[in-house]
């Protein structure tokens, strides 16, 4: 759930600021599987230390989302860059 993401999240922000590592992620294609309520977000992840790029690679994100009473919610979000594309 969103409680675990968070945590994730937290988890990967102390380690890069004791690594002195940033990312950042520049989004180039988005692809919607509505039957499947998911969203696949391809772009190019680029790591710094200070000003100097470290690595840059192509990564896919999947986010899977639900409705619950007229909401849509982030059921998942995962990488799933190497993983088959489409198949859960």
């Amino acid at each position: 759930g969103i409680g675990a993401l968070k945590n994730q999240f937290l988890q990967e922000e102390e380690r890069y600021k004791k690594s002195g590592l940033s990312t950042s992620f520049y989004p180039k294609k988005v692809v919607i599987n509505e039957s499947k309520m998911q969203v696949d977000i391809r772009g190019e992840m680029m790591g710094f230390v200070g000003q100097k790029c470290i690595f840059n690679q192509e990564e896919t994100y999947r986010f899977t989302f639900s409705y619950d009473q007229g909401r849509l919610l982030i059921q998942s979000f995962e990488l799933i860059t190497g993983k088959e594309d489409g198949h859960a």
